[in-house]
C-alpha cells in the first residue's frame, strides 16, 4: 500500500483524535467534569464517553444532562446527586452504582445494567420506568 498524502493526513487525524479523546476521559475522571465537557465541544468530540471505562469514579453532583454514555462502564460509580436529565446510557453498566439522589428524567436505560444499583426515594427516573 502507498502512504499517499491523504492517507497520512487522515492517519494524523485519528491519532490525534485518539489522543485527544484520551485526555478529555483523563480530565473528566479526576474531578473536572464540566472542563472535560465543554473541551469536548469546542473540539468536536462531545461522544468521548461512549464506552468510556468510568468504573468506580466519583461523579457525585456532575452535570451530565444530555450525555452520550453509551456501552459506558460505570460499575459502581457515585453518581449521587447527579444531572443525567436526557442523558444516552444504553447498554452501559451500572451494576453496583450509587444513583442517590440522581436525575434521570428522560434518560435512555435501553438494556442497561442496573443491577444492584443504590438509589432512594429522591432519585428522579424516567417516565414509566421503575428500578
Amino acid at each position: 500500500m502507498k502512504l499517499t498524502k491523504p492517507i497520512l493526513k487522515q492517519i494524523i487525524k485519528e491519532s490525534l483524535e485518539d489522543e485527544y479523546k484520551e485526555k478529555l476521559l483523563m480530565l473528566f475522571k479526576y474531578n473536572s467534569h464540566q472542563q472535560a465537557i465543554e473541551l469536548s465541544k469546542q473540539v468536536d468530540m462531545e461522544d468521548f464517553l461512549v464506552g468510556a471505562n468510568l468504573s468506580g469514579v466519583d461523579l457525585k453532583g456532575a452535570n451530565l444532562t444530555g450525555a452520550n454514555l453509551t456501552g459506558a462502564n460505570l460499575t459502581g460509580a457515585i453518581l449521587a446527586g447527579a444531572n443525567l436529565e436526557g442523558a444516552n446510557l444504553r447498554g452501559a453498566n451500572l451494576f453496583g452504582a450509587k444513583l442517590y439522589n440522581a436525575d434521570l428524567e428522560g434518560a435512555d436505560l435501553e438494556g442497561a445494567d442496573l443491577t444492584m444499583i443504590g438509589y432512594g426515594k429522591d432519585t428522579v427516573w424516567p417516565e414509566g420506568f421503575t428500578p
